[in-house]
């Protein structure tokens, strides 16, 4: 693993690479925050994931800290969040992970909506390592289909959590 570049919440909107999805869900905006901050569940809607867990007491907050394990053997990133507003701004940046790059911030944006639902964006803000920067762009579209794919997910854990 290796150390990170940690960024402020205003990177996301200046990386060098930007990778952004939106979605309405079927939730309200606090159900959709719910969901987002239980981490164990991260596995069972974000394709990518393969354990995730709070590594601080408090465990969710602004300055918590959390590990996600990678499917894949693609190693863990540790990461701080740096914005908490709830229900609408869920951020972090990562302090240490696979040696592709150098910074990581993602943002997820939850907008309440006038009829019981949320419109939800997760931005995923990048600094590749220099070597992997092209394959970094030219991989943004399967980046864009994991968030997309991840949204849609979410919903069916919103509706799941819902139903319980």
């Amino acid at each position: 693993m290796g150390r990170y570049v940690e960024q402020d919440l205003d990177w996301a909107d200046r990386a060098p690479i930007v990778v952004e999805a939106a979605a309405t869900l079927a939730g309200t905006a606090q159900e959709v925050w719910d969901a987002i901050v239980d981490y164990p569940r991260w596995a069972a809607w974000f394709p990518q994931i393969a354990a995730c867990r709070a590594t601080s007491e408090p465990p969710t907050g602004l300055g918590s800290t959390r590990d996600v394990r990678l499917k894949g053997g693609g190693g863990t990133i540790a990461e701080r969040f740096i914005g908490w507003e709830e229900p609408h701004v869920w951020a972090f940046t990562a302090t240490s992970g696979p040696p592709v790059f150098t910074s990581i911030v993602e943002r997820v944006t939850i907008e309440a909506l006038a009829d019981g639902r949320a419109s939800v964006t997760y931005r995923m803000a990048l600094a590749p390592r220099r070597a992997l920067r092209p394959v970094l762009r030219l991989a943004r579209g399967r980046l864009a289909s994991v968030l997309a794919t991840a949204l849609a997910n979410l919903d069916d854990e919103v509706a799941r959590r819902r139903d319980r």
